[in-house]
C-alpha cells in the first residue's frame, strides 16, 4: 500500500525520478522507477507501525532568509542553499583535508584516493564566514571533517579561528590515532577551543575494526579515551558506523562502555552504513534496526519507545531561545533523519530520560508556549507556565528537576549543564542517505550542511551523493 509520494534519484544515472513510500509486508519500502534503468526498491524503515508513529512529528521549518542560489533545475541540483530549502543550518561541516592515515573500506568520502591539496586557511575562512552569515540566525555549531583533520598540523589554529568567528560549538571529527599516539594533542585542541571530539568508535572487538577500518584498532581507541581523560578533556562522542553482520551485535556493549566512561563520554551517535564512496552495496540496516537491537541487547532497559525524533528534542532548544531572547536555528529535521534519547545516571545504573519525566506532555506544553509567545498571547502563556510547573513537579530525577527549575528562573541553559554534561549520556542514530534510499523530502529538511569556499551550503547527503569530488 502506498503511503505517500516523493521524489528520489536513480542509483545508476542519478537523475531525479518519482518515488513512493509504501507499506510492504509490514516494512516501509522506497520504490521508484527510472525510464532508462528500471525499477528499484530499498528498505526505508524496518516497521510500518513505528514509522507511522514517528512521521506524525514532521514540523514546518524556517527556511533560510538569504538563500545563496535560486531554483533552476530543482532539488537536489541547485544546492547553495536554494530558496526551496525548508530548514536552517543547525550544524555546518567543513572538510579541512582529503588526506587520511587510514584506508577504511567503508569511507563515504573516499579519503586519500586522490592527490588533492588541502584547502588553504583563507578558503576555510570563507566557508566559516558563509555559515556565520546565514539568516535569520547565524550558524552556531561547526564540525571540522575530512579526510582525517588531525593530519593537518594547523588544526588547533583552525579550531581557534572558528572560535574567533563566533561559533559556540566547535566539533572535530577524528579517528583518534593522533590523539592515541601523541600525548598532549587532545589538550592542544581543547585549549584552542574545541568543545566536542567526534571519535570514530565501532565497537570493543578488533575483528570489527579489521572489517570496517582495515586493521585492528581497539588498543588505540582505548588509549585515545584514556589520553583525553588524563588531559582533562570531558566531551567525547563515540561515532559508530553500523553495518549488518559486522557490529550489529555490539550495540549493548557500546552503551555499557559509554556509561562506564561517562566522566569523559558525552554521547553515542550511530550511523548506519550508507552506500556512497568506497562502501559496497550490502544488506540494508536502518534506524529502526538499531533501536530494536538496543532494546534487545539492553534486555529492555532501553525500549524502542524511549527514542524520539531529533526534531522533537529541538523543541527544548527553540523554547529556551524564546525564553532568553537569543534566537537559534530551528531544529526542524525530517523525523526519519535521526532519533535519540538521553540516559540519566541513577543509583541503579541509568534510566532513559522519558522514564523520569512526562516527555511527550512536556514537549507539547513547550510547543504551545512558543506559539503563544509568537502570538503575544500573555493569558495563554501564563496558563501554560502553570502547566509546565505541574509537569516539572512530576520529574522523578531530583537533580534534573532542580536544575530545570533553575534554568527557567535564570532563562539560561547553564544550570542544565550540571545534568547533561555530568550525569547523562546521549544515545542517537542518524542514517545518512545514498542513491538507493535517497528521499528529497528529507533533503529539503536537512539541517546539517557542508560549507564550501565559494560560499555555498549543501545538505550533507546531497553533498556526498552529488558534489563530493
Amino acid at each position: 500500500m502506498i503511503l505517500s509520494e516523493t521524489k528520489s534519484i536513480c542509483p545508476t544515472c542519478l537523475k531525479v525520478v518519482d518515488a513512493q513510500i509504501a507499506d510492504i509486508n509490514g516494512k516501509i519500502i522506497l520504490q521508484k522507477n527510472c525510464p532508462q534503468h528500471g525499477q528499484f526498491k530499498d528498505e526505508y524503515w524496518g516497521d510500518t507501525n513505528h514509522y507511522k508513529r514517528i512521521i506524525q512529528y514532521s514540523k514546518k521549518g524556517t527556511p533560510p532568509a538569504n538563500p545563496k542560489t535560486k531554483r533552476d533545475k530543482g532539488c537536489p541540483t541547485d544546492c547553495g542553499l536554494c530558496n526551496e530549502h525548508e530548514t536552517q543550518t543547525v550544524l555546518g561541516v567543513v572538510d579541512v583535508t582529503d588526506r587520511c592515515n587510514l584506508r577504511c573500506p567503508i569511507c563515504f568520502a573516499k579519503a586519500g584516493e586522490h592527490e588533492k591539496k588541502d584547502p588553504t586557511k583563507e578558503e576555510i575562512e570563507k566557508a566559516l564566514d558563509a555559515l556565520r552569515n546565514t539568516k535569520p540566525t547565524p550558524t552556531l555549531a561547526i564540525q571540522y571533517s575530512g579526510g582525517e583533520p588531525s593530519t593537518r598540523d594547523d588544526l588547533p589554529q583552525l579550531v581557534k579561528l572558528a572560535k574567533t568567528k563566533g561559533f559556540q560549538q566547535v566539533i572535530v571529527s577524528t579517528n583518534g590515532l593522533r590523539i592515541a599516539n601523541e600525548p598532549g594533542y587532545a589538550k592542544k585542541l581543547w585549549n584552542a577551543g574545541m568543545n566536542v571530539l567526534y571519535l570514530q568508535f565501532d565497537g570493543l572487538e578488533d575483528g570489527i575494526y579489521v572489517k570496517l577500518r582495515g586493521k585492528p584498532l581497539l588498543k588505540e581507541k582505548i588509549r585515545e579515551i584514556e589520553n583525553c581523560r588524563r588531559e582533562g578533556f570531558r566531551h567525547i562522542v563515540l561515532v559508530v558506523t553500523f553495518a549488518k553482520g559486522v557490529n550489529d551485535h555490539a550495540v549493548g556493549s557500546i552503551i555499557r562502555f559509554a556509561m562506564e566512561n561517562k566522566d569523559v563520554v558525552r554521547g553515542i551517535v550511530v550511523q548506519p552504513v550508507s552506500y556512497t564512496g568506497r562502501a559496497k552495496m550490502g544488506e540494508r540496516i536502518t534506524t529502526y534496526d538499531f533501536i530494536s537491537l538496543t532494546e534487545k541487547q539492553t534486555n529492555g532497559k532501553i525500549k524502542k519507545e524511549d527514542f524520539l525524533p531529533l526534531n522533537l528534542m529541538g523543541v527544548v532548544y527553540s523554547f529556551m531561545s524564546h525564553v532568553n531572547k537569543k534566537p537559534k536555528p530551528d531544529m526542524t529535521f525530517h523525523p526519519c533523519c535521526g532519533m535519540g534519547t538521553y540516559l540519566l545516571s541513577t543509583p541503579n545504573g541509568y534510566e532513559p530520560i522519558n522514564r523520569v519525566l512526562p516527555a511527550q506532555e512536556l514537549l507539547k506544553t513547550l510547543e504551545d508556549y512558543i506559539e503563544a509567545s509568537e502570538k503575544k498571547d500573555s493569558k495563554r502563556r501564563a496558563v501554560l507556565s502553570l502547566t509546565l510547573l505541574k509537569q516539572i513537579a512530576l520529574i522523578k530525577h531530583p537533580l534534573l528537576k532542580k536544575q530545570l527549575v533553575e534554568a527557567l528562573l535564570k532563562r539560561s541553559y547553564k544550570p542544565l549543564k550540571k545534568v547533561f554534561l555530568k550525569e547523562a549520556v546521549f544515545v542517537g542514530c542518524m542514517h545518512f542517505m545514498d542513491p538507493y534510499n535517497f528521499d528529497l523530502s528529507r533533503v529539503r529538511k536537512c539541517g546539517v550542511h557542508y560549507a564550501t569556499s565559494d560560499g555555498r551550503l549543501i545538505p550533507f547527503c546531497s553533498y556526498n551523493v552529488f558534489h563530493r569530488k
